[in-house]
Order: structure tokens, then sequence, then C-alpha cells
């Protein structure tokens, strides 16, 4: 059915009752041409303002989502990016890398629990069919892509974030970087009002909620307004616009943003966006800063069922998400292991011989993990713990202190381990480091240090027991495994 956004809402022009019942009066002059009273006069006045018309009032409109549980659509989602990469390798001088970025994602996703106000807290499940990104940095391309047997995944928010985690196993670190692009299905709604307004009528978002929409940890200022431009039939035309700034992981970041939405009155639901998002992110402690230029097109629509979220699958996904939900799957195809990570961490190099990796919380650099690859031991032999600890006493020279802890197990996996915790100084900063040197029945031997200032040790949580608890190694290449491999021999 048509509807004609112009039409005003009529407003009854009858007059009181008073003046229904009876018509005024007004006395004539007296004779020699006296003007009449002035109590005449304002009476007459009072009675024609009266009988007047009345203006129209504006016609309002009530932009709200349907979040109701199992409501179902199908979401479409085009990412571009290009810009610079900003990097310090040296810690001094900035050098920047073009880059180039396309993604594209398509699911189905079902809503499990509403999330509405004030608490926005909700939780849905996807399967995505599609979700592949061709990113090429400094002319180095590569393409990756959501593994097939993790595309059933839960999707939970809350008022300042959301969290994606796969139901069929951990995801790794690009297939997360893919996921977690702007404007999640999850989030888009919030742009809308709370309350009726009329066409050209602005309102100001919730800054948590354009931190949720853009993936940033918060915002702590914003100019950004939404604004109502028009109705055409049963679709609400939108825009967004302004600047803010936030942080991520604790880094800095300035967006200007751009955008328009359409919102379908009948089916109460966000179904199209466009945004342009301009980003200016500082370079944080394990990850580049950069300066970019992005655009996003999203589709949603929705559908009376989804034939991959039927009611025994989304019941068998957990409706809250923990720690182990979240972990990521860290694989060295040069180191030959894998092990699961917190994701907090993140990598800075990974070679043959060695793997770096530093946990960064809320902007604070809180450990360094350093993986190194040993020679091969006999098979069946295993290192001594008091031959490790003198190693570790010899590579830390006159930063040693003395040892805190020293052990020796055996992890889930089957591999040997041998722990040693050390404490000393670094230009008067007390520091704890914690060494291990896992070893396979092959004769494959890997040592791990983790570095962490003493003061930061009830954050750092133990980190380390995680990683080491996970670690396993991957079967090595058939060339590998004939090659007498020599690097150095001391852990660092």
């Amino acid at each position: 059915m048509l509807f004609d956004a112009q039409r005003p809402t009529l407003v009854s022009t009858n007059p009181p009752l008073l003046v229904r019942s009876q018509p005024p009066t007004v006395n004539r002059p007296p004779p020699g041409g006296a003007s009449p009273p002035l109590r005449t006069i304002l009476a007459a006045m009072v009675v024609a303002a009266a009988m007047a018309p009345r203006p129209c009032s504006a016609e309002t409109y009530r932009l709200e989502a349907d979040r109701k549980a199992d409501r179902v659509v199908r979401v479409k989602v085009v990412y571009e990016v290009d810009g610079q990469l900003k990097l310090n390798a040296d810690g001094k001088k900035v050098s920047r890398l073009p880059i180039d970025v396309r993604a594209e994602l398509s699911y189905d996703e079902r809503l499990v629990a509403a999330d509405v106000a004030p608490e926005w807290a909700g939780h849905s499940v996807r399967h995505y069919y599609q979700a592949k990104a061709n990113i090429n940095v400094g002319g180095v391309s590569h393409e990756p892509s959501l593994r097939s047997d993790r595309r059933l995944l839960a999707a939970q928010v809350d008022r300042s974030r959301q969290v994606l985690s796969s139901v069929q196993g951990p995801l790794t670190r690009e297939e997360l970087d893919v996921l977690e692009v702007p404007a999640s299905n999850m989030a888009i709604h919030r742009l809308l009002p709370l309350q009726a307004v009329e066409v050209n009528q602005s309102w100001e978002p919730e800054t948590a909620a354009l931190a949720v929409l853009l993936g940033l940890d918060v915002v702590t200022e914003s100019d950004v307004t939404v604004a109502l431009k028009n109705v055409k039939e049963e679709i609400a035309h939108l825009e967004i616009g302004g600047k803010l700034t936030g942080s991520a992981g604790g880094v800095e970041s300035k967006v200007s943003l751009t955008g328009k939405l359409q919102f379908h009155r009948q089916q109460r639901q966000i179904v199209w966006l466009a945004l342009a998002i301009n980003e200016n992110r500082a370079i944080g402690h394990a990850v580049p800063g950069f300066e970019t230029e992005a655009r996003l097109r999203m589709v949603v629509a929705p559908l009376p069922r989804s034939p991959m979220l039927p009611d025994d699958v989304v019941s068998s996904v957990p409706t809250k998400l923990d720690t182990a939900d979240t972990l990521l799957d860290f694989e060295s195809t040069a180191g030959r292991y894998r092990m699961l990570l917190d994701r907090r961490w993140d990598l800075m190099v990974d070679r043959h011989d060695m793997t770096v990796m530093r946990l960064v919380d809320r902007g604070d650099l809180l450990a360094q993990c350093n993986v190194s690859r040993m020679p091969k031991a006999p098979a069946g032999k295993q290192a001594a713990l008091a031959a490790f600890q003198d190693e570790v006493r010899q590579t830390l020279g006159d930063r040693f202190g003395q040892f805190a802890e020293a052990s020796q197990s055996t992890t889930d996996r089957g591999l040997q381990m041998l722990r040693v915790v050390a404490v000393g100084v670094v230009e008067e900063v007390p520091i704890q480091w914690t060494y291990y040197l896992i070893a396979g029945d092959d004769g494959r031997q890997t040592a791990l240090v983790f570095t962490v200032q003493t003061d930061l040790l009830e954050r750092f949580a133990e980190a380390d027991r995680l990683v080491t608890s996970s670690f396993e190694y991957l079967p090595e290449r058939r060339q590998e495994a004939r090659l007498t491999v020599e690097p150095e021999t001391k852990p660092r």
C-alpha cells in the first residue's frame, strides 16, 4: 500500500463549545464616532483566534527494530580498505606500507536472545556461507578465508562489544580478522532512535553503540549524529555522519564517518547500509598503526527460516561464551608446531627458528614470549632439569637474581616439559622469566621464555601455562626430517 510521507496529520478546527452555541456580537460605536471599549475589542480578537484553523503537527515515525528471539536474516557484506600501514620496528623511525583489502561475507543469522535497551545483551547463531579476503600489503598478497569446518559461529554482544566464536573449534587470528569487519548485524539497530522522530530530526547514538559498530573498545568523544531524511512507502531513509575519537587495544583511533541506512518499517529491520570510514590509528605495542579509507556495504534480508540453522543445531550452541570458547589456534608452519592462545597475544615474528609474540591488555604490554627451535636430541633421551637451569643462568648473565621455581612434568599430549622460573633486574626494573623446554619422543626440542615485569604478574595470571599445556608438534616435512638442524643452542 502506498504511503504519502508528506500528508500531515489532521487537527480539528472546530471552535470551542461556547463559540458554537452563540455567535459573537460586537457593540456598535456610540454616536459621535467614539471607539468601542477596549474590553470589547480584546474579546473579539480572542474569538477570532479560536475560530482560525490550527497548524497541523508534523508526522512522527517509530523506527524500532524487531529483536524477537528466533528471528532469522541473511546478511551479505562487502568491505574494501585502502591506505597505509604505519610501522616502527626499531621503535624510532616510522615507515609506511600501502595496504589494499577486499573482504566478502555472507551468512544466515538466527537471534537466540534479544539485545534490547538498556543492557543490549544478546546472543545469536550464524552459519557462514562465505568469509574471505584478499589482502595486499606492500605488494605481497594473501587470501585468508574461513575454513569449511569452522562455519558455525556464536555471536555474543553486550553494551560495549561483540564476541565471535566458532562452535566447531578455535579460529585462527587470520580467520577472526576476516570475520570482524565493522557494522555487525547485531549492532546496527542500535543506531535507531529510541523515541518516535520526525523527518529531518537527528539524534546522537550512544558512544558504546558506535564502539560496537566500528570494533573499538571505547569511544571517548563523538559528534556523530543520525537523521531521518525521508520516508517513501515502507522505507525510511536515514543518514549518519560525524567524527569520533576512541581506542582499540589501548591505541588511540580517530574516525570520520559518513553513511546511509534504509529501515523497512513493516519488516522492522535495517535492510541496507553503506558506510565510508576514514580512520587514523596509532601504532601499538604489537600491531601496526594505519591511515585508511574504508567502504562497507551491507544487505540484510529477513528469512522465514534457515536450512543451516534448525532447532537442534541452534540449541547445541552455548548461550554464554567463556574464555575457553574464544581461544585462538596458532600454527607455525615454519616451526612445525601449534598451540592455543588467548586473544590478547599478537604475533610479531614467525620464522623456522623463532617465533615472537606479545601479550597486550588494554594498551599495556604485559609480556613477551619467544619460541626457539632447539637442536634435536637423541630419540627418547630427555634433558636434565639441573642442566637446563644452568643454561638459563648462563643465558641471563648479570640479569640473573635467583630461581623461584623448577619442575619437570609430562603434558596432556605426552610431551616432556621442563619449567624454570627466574627473577632478576633489567635497568632497575624487576623482571620474571619463565623458561620451558618441551621435548617430543622423536627428539625435537623447543624452548619458550615468557618475560614479564613483576608488577604485572597478577594481570598476566600465568598465561604461560595455557600456551605450553596446549603445545603440540606437527608432523615434520619429509625433507626436513632428513636435514640436520643446527640453530642456536641457547634459549633466548
